[in-house]
């Protein structure tokens, strides 16, 4: 793994151990609202929140796998990964968190191992970091909003 990730080893997830895995929560309707990537190389920043938007459901789907009863957590999660030459996603992290809820923390980590991006132009690897927010509205609908830009 690049040591530019800087995630900690035990948060790191590789293409092959999330697939070996394969335990995925049942889908549910809700809302979804994204921003914009903080990105480390050469791939356009809408391209690669184009295909982050197109996996909006499955981020919604590791949040609503928590949902137990109320008060429902709520945090923010960010995922710092990898896209290498081919537009593959080998390895993901959880940068930070404040959901403290590991199931969908580690759902989101695998999850973005599945997704494929454009390759990059210049054929090198980019790095990305990507936050959502994650929480439940008054009406029990459930967000994963972009995390506001500081």
């Amino acid at each position: 793994m690049p040591p530019s990730i800087r995630c900690e080893p035990h948060e790191v997830r590789q293409a092959s151990s999330a697939r070996a895995t394969g335990d995925r929560a049942p889908s549910a309707p809700a809302g979804l609202g994204l921003s914009g990537p903080a990105v480390v190389g050469h791939l356009p920043t809408e391209l690669i929140r184009s295909v982050i938007r197109s996996h909006g459901d499955a981020i919604r789907t590791c949040y609503e796998a928590t949902l137990r009863s109320p008060p429902y957590p709520k945090g923010r999660v960010r995922a710092r990964f990898v896209i290498d030459a081919t537009g593959k996603v080998p390895h993901s992290c959880l940068a930070s968190t404040t959901l403290d809820q590991p199931t969908a923390e580690r759902c989101i980590v695998d999850e973005v191992l599945t997704w494929r991006f454009p390759k990059p132009a210049d054929g090198g690897q980019v790095i990305v970091d990507y936050p959502w927010v994650l929480e439940t509205r008054s009406d029990g609908d459930t967000t994963a909003a972009p995390a506001p830009k500081k």
